[in-house]
């Protein structure tokens, strides 16, 4: 296909539109249309625009996904009845509306949204795969105040909620590793794994830093330090692998182990 396609140099100038093209689009009888007006009007703020998706959302003839992008709109631009909306689908007996509100709050980027999943994440009565989509929308809102919600989720028996908020989590690190820090120093053992492999995938804490946050009367947290040091990159380590021997002889001997497992031929093999 590539090569009878013909290429262009130029982007051609588009004309600009306004709110009220946007408006127009909800009158559509297309839903992507509606829907693409309901998004993009989180974009152009009037007091009409709110009137119109505040309309949208008591329309009962109107598709879900359009009526939900409103009420994202509203939430956006601080009307409290979108959110409001969004609150009430989760609780629909439509798991796919319910997940699909998820969505939408892990693009609401503001405290609010923050809450409303923490508390979708922390309820027990809620749908475990619901509860899931919760974990991973907070690591799209690079919020500090869901770390503890994340970390608490480990303890969890379900797997798939302690999987996404370990990668939720891991997606966090970067912009939060001292806090994360501080929390795998007193974590409890059924937190350690998620919070160990969060750590690893980010390179933005230093060996002292690590070492200084693992309790030396506690196996348990020199055993997961272990694990962060060998799975991280290994240049990085190599550097401070003195440092580490000084500080706690068995932490050095457990990641260089680590190291020799890991890049063996038989790492990763499996049977037929």
């Amino acid at each position: 296909m590539a090569s009878v396609v013909k290429v262009s140099e130029s982007v051609p100038q588009l004309q600009t539109v306004d709110n009220d093209f946007y408006i127009e689009l909800l009158k559509s009888p297309s839903i992507p249309d509606r829907y693409t007006g309901a998004k993009a009007l989180s974009f152009v703020e009037s007091k009409h625009t709110t009137e119109v998706l505040t309309k949208k959302l008591a329309d009962n003839s109107e598709h879900i996904y359009v009526k939900l992008e409103a009420a994202a709109t509203l939430a956006r631009l601080n009307d409290s009845s979108g959110i409001e909306f969004i609150k009430n689908i989760l609780n629909s007996s439509y798991l796919v509306h319910r997940l699909e509100s998820i969505i939408i709050l892990g693009e609401i980027k503001n405290n609010i949204s923050c809450d409303v999943l923490r508390s979708v994440l922390n309820d027990s009565s809620q749908n475990p795969e619901i509860r899931s989509g919760a974990a991973w929308a907070l690591g799209e809102l690079n919020n500090k105040s869901c770390l503890n919600d994340l970390i608490d989720a480990f303890s969890n028996i379900n797997t798939n909620i302690q999987i996404e908020a370990t990668r939720a989590l891991a997606r966090l690190c970067d912009k939060f590793t001292p806090e994360i820090l501080a929390e795998y120093s007193q974590a409890e053992k059924s937190q350690r794994p998620g919070i160990a492999w969060a750590l690893s995938k980010t390179n933005k804490w230093s060996i002292e830093e690590v070492l200084k946050h693992t309790p030396l009367n506690d196996i348990d947290a020199r055993q997961w330090t272990s694990y962060i040091l060998g799975m991280s990159e290994q240049e990085k380590v190599i550097e401070n692998i003195e440092k580490i021997k000084q500080y706690d002889q068995e932490i050095y001997f457990a990641t260089t182990l680590l190291w020799k497992i890991i890049s063996s031929w038989i790492y990763n093999l499996e049977e037929y």
